[in-house]
């Protein structure tokens, strides 16, 4: 009799999210109506939820099943073990407790695209002359947050690199040296609003521009291949090296362009 079911969620679920699906006796089945059943959103020694019941009773050779649900965070170190542990209490009776363990596999997923546009031209073919500006957006589709982002291009063969047009989310970037593109350092990046190498979860993807002339000896049907090789490192493992390529080809004297993107993992330990 005065059964009390208390439980408080662990860190990392989202507060709030937190809700009551079903209270069921095995004998007598749905019993949500004749219990005391109270949820806070944020309750918990970890503020991320918290619920008791209160006022029933089980019979014997009777179980009830407390079913609920939580939304765990965006962002989880990998390998985290989450503990939670429900706490039951009766009047007659020692209190008793028990805990389940949830190991969380997390990891963020680069995502890079590529593309190209003429700029200044009309006549929509890539001809000898013209200016290319190139697009490269970075962005995390994971559930771990990205560190050190770094972002590495070359101006391709058959082009000349126009002096300080490299912008990073709309900012200009300096030049290293003169007529110099930047991103052949490895330029470090950020999301939109994200501190320097860090591409978040959730966040807007980071955009880099650059523009190059093509050379006027370029043959007609050759083409122009440019590649970008973005980096990090997951946030809950700084020893990992996470690693996506993109890249984009233009025909000279045709328009349009062909893109690729391309994915690779390199893990170091």
């Amino acid at each position: 009799q005065n059964i009390t079911v208390i439980d408080e969620l662990p860190q990392h679920f989202t507060p709030n999210s937190l809700a009551i699906n079903s209270i069921e006796s095995d004998l007598v089945g749905d019993i949500s109506g004749t219990v005391t059943a109270n949820v806070v959103g944020n309750g918990g020694a970890n503020a991320t939820g918290s619920l008791s019941i209160s006022n029933f009773t089980i019979n014997n050779n009777e179980k009830v099943t407390i079913i609920y649900q939580a939304t765990l965070g965006a962002t989880i170190p990998n390998n985290s073990v989450l503990t939670n542990t429900v706490n039951v209490s009766e009047t007659s009776f020692p209190n008793k407790s028990d805990s389940s363990n949830l190991t969380v596999s997390s990891s963020p997923q680069l995502v890079v695209t590529k593309t190209s546009a003429e700029i200044g031209d009309t006549d929509s073919f890539v001809n000898p002359g013209d200016v290319l500006e190139y697009t490269i957006n970075v962005s995390n589709t994971g559930n771990d947050n990205i560190i050190n982002a770094k972002i590495f291009d070359v101006v391709p063969s058959g082009t000349t690199y126009v002096a300080n047009s490299t912008t990073l989310n709309g900012n200009p970037v300096a030049d290293i040296t003169a007529n110099s593109l930047p991103l052949n350092t490895n330029l470090a990046i950020n999301s939109i609003g994200d501190a320097t190498g860090e591409i978040n979860v959730g966040s807007n993807a980071a955009e880099i521009k650059f523009r190059v002339t093509i050379n006027s000896d370029v043959a007609i049907n050759s083409t122009i291949t440019n590649s970008a090789d973005a980096s990090g490192n997951p946030e809950s493992n700084a020893t990992e090296i996470i690693t996506r390529n993109a890249e984009v080809t233009n025909v000279i004297g045709n328009s349009g362009a062909l893109s690729a993107v391309k994915s690779a993992v390199d893990i170091t330990t």
